[in-house]
């Protein structure tokens, strides 16, 4: 019997999972030098026939091929593998992730050492160049909407931004083990028994979005702690569909989360707490936003500073849930590979101090 599975869930992105592939196979095989057995499996939810059929020789030697005979979703394709697994350990990936070296032993290490603990996750960079650090995210709970609500109510939303932005900097720049909330599902090291108790891997009504919140949320109640391993390091070439498909997805999971954990009545009302606590980049105005347009190149954003910066970069004016980078100089230029990896859309870009209280730069500008 292994000790540890590793399931990569797959759906037509067949170069992408063959890098993925690969760097976990390298893990694997550092955890078999120090005497503990991994399998990896490959479970292929419903990818199109052409692509199916490239995954027989492209995959390499060493992992394993389960195929779903449709579509079932990210949720869905992991739990085919965690039904099919016995090990003590599960890890579920996205195929767009690449292993770094000494990763995976790593999370399997922390898990080790802290026995009581279900989750761990790792430090995930947006970018090869591992300039741009991902944050391990919040859960969207009573909790935060009612934070979110109370700054829309007293129009402070620059201070509130900037609270958001020194607690994602906390945990995506720790450099020990830390509790926190939630992990993204995108590489979730579990641990079988804990999981299986508070009702098993992920809820499969959950079709994409979501399903790892609802796991975090399941496991917080039972009181099993939840742990980000800034040791160890992944890439996650993550591309964010901004398709009405995918909106429309994103917020009916959003909706049977809520419903689920707190109720039909009491979703409502977060819901329309959440509609009515949007910002909007005029309640940032006193940051006085540039405009960089449609850069050709990939832009460049400089400001002032005297020493160490910290840059962020997200979807939305708050910036939160954001990218993080430390800066050592007043400049930080997005790469060619990374420029290409984003999906069109508008971004925003913010510099601030280490301590995220004084903004020395704040940009939009739009990924054609």
């Amino acid at each position: 019997m292994p000790d540890l599975t590793c399931a990569v869930v797959h759906w037509n992105t067949p170069e992408l999972l063959a890098d993925c592939v690969t760097s976990l196979l390298a893990e694997t095989a550092r955890l078999a030098a120090a005497g503990l057995h991994a399998e990896v499996v490959v479970v292929d939810s419903g990818s199109c026939p052409a692509v199916r059929a490239r995954l027989d020789t492209l995959l390499p030697a060493g992992a394993t091929l389960l195929a779903a005979e449709t579509n079932c979703g990210y949720g869905g394709a992991a739990n085919l593998a965690f039904a099919r697994s016995t090990a003590p350990l599960f890890l579920v990936s996205n195929a767009d992730v690449l292993y770094l070296p000494g990763s995976l032993a790593a999370l399997v290490e922390l898990l080790r050492e802290r026995p009581e603990a279900a989750l761990a996750g790792p430090a995930s960079w947006w970018d090869r160049e591992r300039t741009l650090l991902l944050n391990p995210g919040f859960p969207e709970d009573r909790e935060r909407l009612e934070e979110d609500a109370a700054a829309a109510a007293g129009a402070t939303w620059p201070a509130h931004a900037l609270a958001w932005q020194r607690r994602m900097a906390a945990t995506a720049f720790a450099t020990a083990p830390r509790e926190v909330a939630l992990l993204a599902g995108a590489c979730l090291l579990a641990r079988r028994e804990p999981v299986v108790a508070a009702g098993g891997l992920f809820d499969p009504s959950f079709f994409l979005y979501y399903e790892d919140t609802d796991l975090c949320r399941r496991l917080r109640d039972r009181a099993l702690p939840i742990l980000y391993e800034p040791r160890a390091q992944i890439v996650h070439l993550f591309n964010q569909s901004r398709s009405p498909q995918a909106a429309a997805r994103l917020a009916a999971s959003r909706r049977q989360y809520l419903d689920k954990h707190y109720g039909a009545t009491e979703a409502e009302h977060l819901l329309a707490l959440a509609a009515a606590s949007v910002p909007g980049e005029a309640d940032f105005r006193e940051w006085g936003p540039r405009d960089l347009g449609t850069p050709g190149p990939p832009p460049r954003f400089v400001w002032e500073s005297d020493g160490e910066s910290l840059f962020t970069l997200g979807l939305n004016p708050q910036i939160v849930p954001a990218a993080l980078a430390r800066c050592a100089r007043p400049a930080l230029a997005l790469t060619g590979s990374f420029w290409e990896q984003l999906v069109p859309g508008t971004y925003w870009a913010r510099a601030t101090d280490p301590a995220g209280e004084r903004v020395h730069g704040y940009w939009r500008f739009a990924r054609p």
